[in-house]
């Protein structure tokens, strides 16, 4: 029997995947135990997933939080919300009033007046 060149009578020697007899690996450079890894997106001494990115493909996180997600906030800054609905002018959920006026407060009298006074005196109708 022979001495391998880790010293042990009759042994394998180094053993893959290691690179020496103490059991070490290469580093991404090839250098055994040399302590250079790969960032999380695979790329030796690599810098990582970029700053604002979510991924390492450049995706951002939308407004839910999900990476490469496609939620946007709306005219009311609702993530993912569908707007104003119709019938309605403002994110408050308000309508017009009959003047046109966003939340306004007038009204039609009885006549069908917008503002108006409704029955003159002296009438008993419009």
């Amino acid at each position: 029997m022979e001495w391998d060149e880790c010293g042990v009578c009759g042994g394998h020697g180094v053993l893959e995947p290691f690179c020496d007899c103490e059991g070490h690996y290469d580093d991404c450079l090839g250098n055994c135990n040399g302590g250079v890894g790969t960032d999380e997106c695979g790329i030796c001494e690599g810098p990582g997933i970029p700053e604002g990115d979510c991924d390492c493909s450049g995706a951002k996180e939308d407004c839910a939080g999900v990476c490469g997600g496609e939620a946007i906030l709306d005219e009311c800054n609702v993530c993912g919300g569908r707007g104003i609905p119709d019938g309605i002018c403002n994110c408050n959920g308000d309508k017009d009033d009959c003047m046109a006026v966003c939340g306004g407060e007038a009204v039609r009298d009885v006549c069908g007046v917008c503002n108006g006074d409704g029955v003159p005196e002296g009438k008993c109708d419009c």
